[in-house]
């Protein structure tokens, strides 16, 4: 499990998460676009190394304990 910070933008609130670092990118961008309910916004996962691919694990693609992910969500609300 890795724990991160995810940061709201609009909302000006920040919340800790723990997500199975098996989990994939697209995996988990997905989940946190269906949690957060976001149609027309992006999610910017800050500590990604170079040459990564949605199919790579969360742990391969960089994330790491206290890493932080921007959600920035396109809606008028959360």
């Amino acid at each position: 499990m890795i724990s991160m910070e995810l940061v709201l933008v609009k909302e000006k609130k920040r919340l800790c998460a723990r997500v199975d670092e098996r989990m994939s990118v697209n995996d988990f961008s997905k989940e946190m676009e269906r949690i957060f309910k976001i149609k027309n916004g992006r999610i910017l996962i800050l500590p990604l190394k170079k040459n990564t691919s949605g199919d790579m694990s969360i742990r391969e693609a960089g994330l790491y304990n206290g890493c932080t992910v921007v959600i920035e969500n396109g809606n008028d609300k959360c």
